[in-house]
């Protein structure tokens, strides 16, 4: 009996061992892929944030598909100061979506530098962005970026107008069509409150708006009536509230 209870106690120690080396060994094999994953961001993240640590953070799906984020990580030094972040995005690219990192410092207003991690770009159509020359650019940037052709037009900042009615006649009839052009403006509270286009003839008369709103004034066929392009004009400048923001082309037109 008391070989039985030995043996007993015996196979209870060593399955009590094997546990705990067990434990051991997980708590190892943790340990060292921590510290292979922690290698694996220094050398993915130190070109573009050279950091003591690198916190991953929670990311809220709030975002588009065309523009999804995969990663955030906080960039900390030593003393626990956030030295900037790296964020990855999925993005819309020509063949199929770009992963790209943008580092960005702690003030979120400085691009520190950009990656194109992942692409199937032809060479043709954007598949040199993994290379230096083209992320180079990025770097020391203010955000938001814009590339050409996407910048945003300034917002309008109308100056002050003083109320009143206000008029305006072209010193001469337009040869094209024998009209002499007039405008006629009201401010009221320092806004236009009303705008009106038009054009009077020597010969003819209707005005300018009333004939082509009548049908004897005709232009080119494609071109949308005068009286309706008149209207528009008068809306824009309504919404701008200053005749500088209506840029007029070479053409005259707007």
């Amino acid at each position: 009996m008391r070989n039985r209870s030995r043996q007993l106690i015996n196979l209870i120690l060593v399955a009590l061992l094997s546990v705990g080396l067990l434990a051991g060994m997980e708590s190892v094999v943790s340990m060292r892929e921590q510290g292979f994953e922690h290698e694996q961001m220094v050398r993915d993240f130190q070109s573009l944030i050279r950091a003591d640590s690198y916190i991953p953070l929670a990311v809220d799906d709030t975002y588009p598909s065309h523009l999804s984020i995969d990663s955030v990580y906080r960039a900390d030094d030593t003393a626990g100061e956030v030295l900037g972040h790296l964020v990855s995005v999925r993005v819309a690219g020509y063949a199929d979506d770009l992963l790209v990192r943008v580092a960005v410092g702690p003030d979120a207003k400085t691009i520190e530098g950009l990656r194109v991690l992942e692409h199937t770009e032809p060479e043709t159509y954007g598949g040199q962005a993994a290379l230096p020359f083209f992320h180079t650019r990025f770097e020391g940037r203010a955000v938001p970026l814009y590339l050409t052709g996407e910048q945003p037009p300034p917002e309008p900042v109308p100056r002050a107008l003083r109320d009143g009615d206000y008029t305006a006649r072209a010193d001469s009839l337009d040869p094209d069509n024998g009209y002499r052009y007039s405008f006629r403006m009201t401010v009221s509270g320092g806004r236009i409150q009303d705008a009106m286009w038009d054009g009077d003839g020597g010969t003819e008369e209707k005005s300018l708006r009333q004939a082509s709103e009548d049908g004897t004034y005709v232009m080119e066929v494609g071109e949308l009536p005068w009286h309706e392009q008149a209207i528009a004009l008068e809306s824009l400048l309504l919404r701008v509230q200053d005749p500088a923001f209506i840029e007029v082309s070479s053409d005259g037109t707007v």
